[in-house]
């Protein structure tokens, strides 16, 4: 477990991911959550709701397919907000199946949108990208990424992407590296009803990541996350790692950018960090 979010009742949501199988379950206070069947390495996202004094209200997860979470929000109705990817060739969350479009190994992201009561509203899938992993404390986590809402119910993405291209909805990013040998950064916006919005991206040479985003209330967008790239372009700012270039290898820090939450555009950057790495999570 490691996402959590509150909403405007002071509920608390709590998600993780478990090695599924049919025949395990996992029991949350008197909840008992089932064991379900999967493909691959079995990773299957849960989450579970608490009122605020810490008595588990309902749980789920996703019920099929080899998918991960991301991370996790919730929107001023009170509902759920799930960010996750799956690299199976299906995956299923309530009763919706989503499915890849590719298939050669590529994972695609998904949004859920989960009422106060536990009910899956919708679901979509969106992006192209390929399953990627940060170290916390000793502990590997899957595809690090944030979400976020604004007071509208709009939905805001990010994490990394490595590929040439990445189309999200119909809006087609492309790698700074012709090749899309490394990890540029994504943005994205989405309606209350899943519909892609915008869709932005940043990067450099090297492998940059996504961790943590917010919402102002004036609607402007903050991303954090790691780069390891010698140099980030955002907007009209050069964001530098001075250490990658010192020490000869991917030496990663943080940095903190705003994107214009009406068009996505980026706007500046800074950057933080030392010799020994640092990292921006959210």
């Amino acid at each position: 477990a490691y996402a959590v979010a509150t909403d405007p009742s002071g509920n608390v949501y709590g998600a993780g991911w478990t090695q599924s199988s049919s025949a395990l379950t996992m029991t949350l206070g008197s909840i008992t959550l089932p064991g379900v069947a999967a493909v691959g390495s079995g990773i299957r996202p849960m989450w579970v709701k608490y009122d605020n004094a810490g008595t588990p209200l309902w749980a789920d997860g996703v019920m099929a397919g080899n998918t991960n979470l991301n991370n996790i929000t919730t929107d001023p109705a009170g509902n759920l907000i799930v960010y996750g990817a799956f690299s199976s060739a299906t995956m299923q969350i309530g009763s919706i199946t989503l499915t890849n479009t590719y298939t050669d190994g590529s994972a695609q992201f998904f949004l859920a949108k989960i009422s106060p009561s536990g009910t899956v509203l919708w679901a979509i899938k969106d992006g192209n990208t390929v399953p990627t992993y940060m170290m916390v404390l000793g502990i590997w986590i899957l595809t690090p990424g944030g979400v976020a809402t604004d007071a509208s119910g709009n939905i805001y993405i990010t994490s990394g992407f490595k590929k040439p291209t990445m189309t999200i909805g119909s809006t087609t990013l492309t790698n700074s590296t012709s090749t899309g040998a490394t990890f540029d950064i994504y943005v994205a916006k989405y309606d209350p009803a899943g519909t892609a919005v915008w869709a932005s991206s940043i990067g450099g040479a090297g492998n940059d990541y996504g961790y943590g985003i917010t919402v102002a209330s004036t609607g402007q967008v903050y991303v954090t996350g790691v780069f390891n790239s010698f140099t980030m372009p955002v907007g009209a700012s050069i964001v530098s790692n001075p250490y990658a270039v010192t020490t000869g290898i991917d030496t990663p820090i943080t940095y903190i950018a705003k994107f214009d939450g009406t068009t996505g555009a980026p706007l500046w950057g800074e950057s933080a960090g030392g010799d020994r790495g640092a990292f921006g999570v959210g």
